[in-house]
């Protein structure tokens, strides 16, 4: 999973492009780092618009709703001058993604998966552990509190104060003001997870899922797969996919 250190805003394609959008969900701080930039066609990129999933407003002080911030996106889309061609994410942004297109309320937008994963209900804590672990100075593991079983606006409460006390901690100087901001792209992080595990799958069928050596898929759920193989950055730079992506935009899709 992706460890978002800040949340970046929103970057909109030129609404004069004359064509239908292409809109990507990209988590802009991940390590290392994933775009769709280098996949979709040269003559396309003014088309395209980018969302990250983590700059929703205050997404770092509360738990939003998933059907929420779809609906949300989904009005920053339509209120753009190019309809909506079609819609690609990767990883844990899967589930937003097909609440997007559901909420788009637009039968021909394409839904484009890379390796998607769907967070479970063990996600949260398991991000919560490895961003202390990955802040430093935790000393034994045991120091991180356990806050399984928590509602999820008290458990993202109590890991931000958490997070902020060991950054503190490590730099006892440090003023709360700026502790609480060096931790917002953290908290916004364990928010999002928090909103998705687990989100409710099927909301929208995907039409194309493009598949690493990393993820696989459920048979159950009808798509055009495409195994690609690699390590997961690899489907961000195969000359196969662009050359498979490009023929996919154009036409419609299903969406239940």
């Amino acid at each position: 999973m992706p460890a978002a250190r800040s949340v970046p805003l929103i970057v909109e394609a030129d609404t004069k492009a004359p064509r239908r959008s292409i809109v990507t969900l990209e988590f802009g701080n991940e390590v290392p780092p994933r775009s769709f930039a280098g996949l979709i066609p040269a003559h396309r990129a003014e088309d395209r618009l980018v969302i990250d999933p983590l700059a929703f407003p205050g997404m770092g002080r509360r738990v939003v709703r998933i059907a929420e911030q779809a609906q949300f996106w989904a009005d920053r889309i339509n209120r753009t001058v190019a309809r909506p061609q079609a819609v690609l994410a990767y990883c844990s942004a899967a589930s937003l993604a097909e609440h997007i297109v559901a909420a788009l309320k637009r039968s021909d937008v394409r839904l484009i998966l890379f390796d998607p994963e769907y967070p479970d209900r063990q996600a949260p804590m398991s991000l919560f552990r490895e961003l202390a672990d990955s802040s430093g100075g935790t000393g034994a593991t045991e120091q991180i509190p356990d806050l399984t079983g928590l509602p999820a606006d008290e458990l993202l409460r109590q890991a931000g104060a958490f997070l902020v006390e060991l950054l503190e901690r490590n730099a006892p100087d440090l003023d709360r003001t700026i502790a609480e901001e060096l931790t917002t792209g953290q908290r916004a992080w364990l928010s999002f997870v928090l909103a998705t595990s687990p989100a409710p799958i099927g909301v929208c069928r995907p039409d194309h899922v493009f598949l690493s050596d990393s993820s696989t898929w459920r048979a159950s759920r009808d798509a055009a797969v495409h195994h690609i193989g690699g390590p997961p950055t690899e489907l961000f730079r195969s000359p196969s996919v662009t050359t498979e992506l490009s023929e996919i935009l154009g036409a419609g899709a299903t969406c239940n």
